[in-house]
């Protein structure tokens, strides 16, 4: 989510540790100003990040600043990722849910961090080594419903990068990328995984392409899901909660506290809905 001096103030990092909070703010602002990477370390997690100085509408500058309370799912992720689990990362864009979840699974465990921008992939691989990580595998590809190619739009910036091409997003050659396209299924077997517990499904937009590329992954191993909403009158995720429903699965969101509350569906705003299929 953005860092913007209207937001700051709202968040739970601010109402938690204000001073703390602001002042990494301004420190996050000499780290632009200069162009200097930020460094971000989650010590309970074994997590070193490294952060490229992007302006706040980037995800690096809400992640140096709000750290542990980046997102209520990110916060809580050890409730939802135990030793030896499979996380696949979809959109991991610099790696904060793959690291985290590499520091929750141990080597029993594995992750697969899938995102189809280059400096992105490397700078994945180059915190895992910092944090001594050697469970991450990195797929440099977009996830969608096929395999083969599609347009990546990156005209609003590398963290916002999506194979959606929507009105509001500028045209041109210049603002998309050609990349390579997987389904998750594919991914799911040409990694040998033989199990899948956790997907984070941060594709800006491209969520439906990628459910819909996942149908035999949800089907034989009925993983949690992280569903980031932006608009909930979007058919697209009502189509996405349809499909959700006939696989048996029924949606929450963490509090504040850490406590899930059941939701009637993907009906709210919220950067990771849990979608959880039910038990049978």
């Amino acid at each position: 989510m953005p860092v913007t001096t209207q937001t700051l103030f709202r968040t739970r990092a601010f109402r938690q540790l204000p001073i703390r909070t602001l002042w990494r703010a301004a420190l996050w602002v000499g780290h632009v100003l200069l162009r200097r990477e930020g460094v971000y370390r989650d010590r309970a997690r074994q997590v070193v990040m490294y952060l490229p100085p992007r302006l706040p509408g980037g995800g690096s500058g809400g992640v140096y600043i709000r750290r542990r309370y980046y997102e209520p799912a990110y916060e809580y992720l050890e409730k939802l990722v135990h030793r030896g689990d499979t996380v696949i990362d979809c959109g991991a864009d610099l790696g904060l849910y793959t690291l985290a979840a590499a520091g929750l699974v141990g080597r029993r465990g594995q992750v697969l961090a899938v995102e189809p921008q280059t400096r992105a992939a490397t700078g994945i691989l180059r915190s895992a080594k910092a944090s001594g990580f050697s469970q991450i595998r990195v797929a440099e590809v977009a996830v969608s419903d096929h395999d083969g190619l599609a347009m990546l739009d990156v005209s609003t910036g590398v963290a916002a990068a999506s194979i959606v091409h929507r009105a509001d997003r500028a045209e041109g050659a210049k603002g998309r990328l050609q990349v390579p396209a997987r389904t998750l299924d594919s991914l799911v077997a040409e990694y040998e995984l033989t199990q899948v517990d956790l997907i984070n499904l941060d594709v800006a937009g491209a969520e439906e392409q990628a459910l819909n590329g996942a149908l035999l992954t949800l089907r034989r191993h009925r993983p949690d899901l992280l569903f980031p909403v932006h608009d909930p009158n979007d058919l697209a995720v009502y189509r996405c909660e349809s499909l959700l429903r006939g696989y048996g699965y029924r949606f929450m969101r963490f509090s504040e506290s850490g406590a899930l509350i059941k939701l009637p569906g993907l009906t709210q705003v919220d950067p990771g809905i849990l979608c959880r299929a039910r038990p049978g």
